[in-house]
């Protein structure tokens, strides 16, 4: 069954250019996701950049302990004691992304990025179709225009069947027809 579609040039094309589409919208997506996971990276760096700065600046002597949670995975039991530190002040892990200013921005700004990639992935689907289904009508045309002329008994038309497929059948049964 799909050997059988795909022996269609017109199938064959569009399921080209739409897989070269989609491959660049997929490279486009994973590029946005790389840039913006580098841009958490450095929110959440400059975050413990200034947190290790402050700390250490009123008690110099707790150097090795925040360093360690800064540059090594941070154990249950410091997580479980910070959080319960700053649950006093309604922060918590479930806090909601926009309620953190610097997420909240990147958020923002990130959907609108994806917003304007689906726009630019739209456009050239939209034109991809219109082009494709253009060259359809348009041999559906000349099929149409051939069966007018023989219908006014014009019989010396002939329609291409050079290709393989759909159309190429149709021509050549035509073609059958308006020599008999």
């Amino acid at each position: 069954m799909m050997n059988g579609i795909f022996k269609n040039p017109e199938i064959r094309s569009i399921v080209l250019k739409l897989l070269i589409l989609q491959f660049l919208f997929m490279a486009l997506i994973l590029a946005l996701i790389s840039y913006e996971y580098i841009t958490i990276y450095r929110i959440v760096g400059h975050k413990n950049i200034a947190l290790v700065g402050k700390i250490l600046s009123s008690h110099p002597e707790l150097e090795d302990e925040i360093i360690s949670i800064v540059t090594k995975k941070a154990t249950y039991e410091e997580v479980e004691k910070g959080q319960a530190i700053l649950d006093k002040y309604g922060y918590s892990q479930d806090i909601s992304l926009l309620a953190q200013p610097d997420i909240k921005d990147l958020y923002l700004k990130t959907a609108q990025k994806v917003g304007l990639l689906n726009l630019l992935f739209l456009i050239p689907l939209l034109l991809l179709v219109k082009g494709e289904y253009s060259l359809i009508y348009s041999k559906i045309r000349k099929v149409s225009g051939a069966a007018e002329r023989v219908i006014d008994n014009d019989f010396s038309i002939v329609l291409p069947e050079k290709n393989e497929g759909e159309f190429a059948l149709l021509n050549h049964q035509f073609n059958q027809m308006a020599n008999q």
